[in-house]
């Protein structure tokens, strides 16, 4: 309103240049005081929002994906920066000091190492979800294996699996390897892969006859299938612990994600992606 009548005198005073010019620089005045007021007023103008760096295994990519965006609709304050690569790659960085808040690991070893560290409190430390593991081929082409006790004299040439040091579902499928006795025979035939991901891409790509990846990678590619599942008496139970990091930048709000994590919202999120629940009963 009060730039209105500014405006309207201003052109009722066009012989006037000076007084144009007082008015229109009263006018600018008066919206930027009114401008700083509102800022003052509403949080939004002033606040900066939180980064939260969330660190997690590439077999959740999806379904922290659409965590993010949920997350971020319901808590506009907080900005979700999330990094995915194996878990024990996640790990060295936290032990490096790289910006983190929340770890989502795919198994508990690299969380329990952290916890020897002090750089995780146990108490702000849970197993979050469960997953198993499945023996894949490729989609199109011949069907080198259909069980998999079988791989060992199977004609598969390159077993895809994950670097097991550093990468957890290769650790179980060593596990389940040894377990049924295939290790000794199959070891060099082993394709390693630096995350899980690239497993499932060695067998989708034909760089490898078949693979070890968790069942719910299957939706990141639909150039392979199940050959078999792996029975899971082989191999250790597969827990995913989500974990607070001691000396977040932002305590506060990465305990806020974690408890969010572990409820209904979140948990259906990861069930809608295939994973299952950390209850056995889920």
């Amino acid at each position: 309103m009060v730039d209105s009548v500014y405006i309207d005198r201003v052109m009722l005073n066009l012989d006037g240049g000076s007084r144009m010019k007082r008015k229109v620089s009263v006018s600018v005045a008066v919206l930027l005081v009114w401008t700083g007021i509102a800022a003052g007023c509403n949080p939004s103008f002033s606040q900066k929002r939180v980064e939260l760096h969330i660190l997690a295994a590439s077999s959740l990519t999806e379904a922290v994906k659409e965590l993010e965006t949920v997350y971020e609709a319901s808590q506009p304050e907080i900005d979700i920066v999330v990094s995915y690569a194996s878990s024990g790659k996640l790990k060295q960085q936290i032990e490096q000091g790289a910006p983190a808040d929340v770890f989502l690991s795919a198994g508990e070893k690299e969380v329990k190492e952290l916890e020897r560290k002090g750089l995780v409190n146990p108490a702000e430390r849970a197993d979050l979800l469960r997953n198993e593991l499945v023996l894949i081929i490729p989609e199109e082409g011949r069907q080198p294996v259909k069980k998999f006790e079988n791989l060992a004299d199977s004609p598969v040439d390159k077993l895809a699996l994950g670097l097991p040091e550093t990468v957890p579902a290769g650790r179980y499928a060593m596990e389940a390897l040894r377990g049924t006795d295939q290790w000794n025979d199959l070891r060099s035939r082993v394709v390693y892969g630096g995350n899980v991901r690239q497993v499932l891409s060695h067998v989708a790509a034909g760089n490898a006859d078949a693979g070890l990846v968790y069942r719910t990678d299957l939706s990141a590619s639909r150039s392979v299938k199940v050959a078999d599942v792996v029975p899971p008496d082989t191999y250790p139970p597969i827990r995913y612990p989500a974990a607070v990091i001691e000396g977040s930048d932002h305590p506060k709000q990465a305990r806020s994600f974690y408890r969010w994590l572990k409820g209904k919202k979140a948990q259906s999120i990861f069930k809608k992606h295939g994973f299952k629940g950390a209850a056995a009963s889920e």
